[in-house]
């Protein structure tokens, strides 16, 4: 996939103009999943705020298995081998939100499965450990 810096700002616009369209933010996090695989575009999209944007996504379609599993997906991806958005992810309440994903949509085998990639690579940090932690993140895995 070739990917432009601009790629990831039209999508994160789109999510922000359409927050209520739960198939706008389901799209959009899928996009930013497969954007956030470069390292470059890691960076760029929490530059641009996209951290939150799939953060917003995923509060405000809590019961949408969709937005969740890929709003999971994508934090992962953004988390992977990017301390600085590991750090930023657990500042915005990103470990919460995946937690909240999980236990939401508890026999949805795809979130369980994106939620549990997205807490291991936050997971890389060791206050994002603690947190997990405290947060009941052992019980929602296990």
């Amino acid at each position: 996939m070739r990917t432009h810096a601009t790629d990831s700002v039209v999508v994160l616009d789109a999510m922000r103009a359409h927050v209520s369209d739960s198939d706008v933010q389901e799209e959009g996090c899928r996009i930013v999943c497969f954007l956030a695989l470069k390292a470059d575009n890691k960076v760029q999209i929490a530059r641009e705020g996209g951290i939150a944007v799939v953060l917003e996504a995923m509060r405000a379609h809590v019961s949408h298995s969709g937005v969740q599993e890929q709003g999971c997906w994508a934090l992962r991806n953004l988390a992977l081998k990017a301390d600085d958005n590991k750090v930023q992810i657990a500042r915005e309440g990103g470990t919460a939100v995946v937690l909240e994903a999980m236990r939401v949509h508890v026999s949805h085998s795809g979130v369980q499965s994106e939620g549990c990639g997205a807490l291991r690579n936050l997971a890389y940090n060791d206050d994002n450990k603690v947190q997990i932690a405290r947060e009941g993140g052992i019980a929602v895995v296990l």
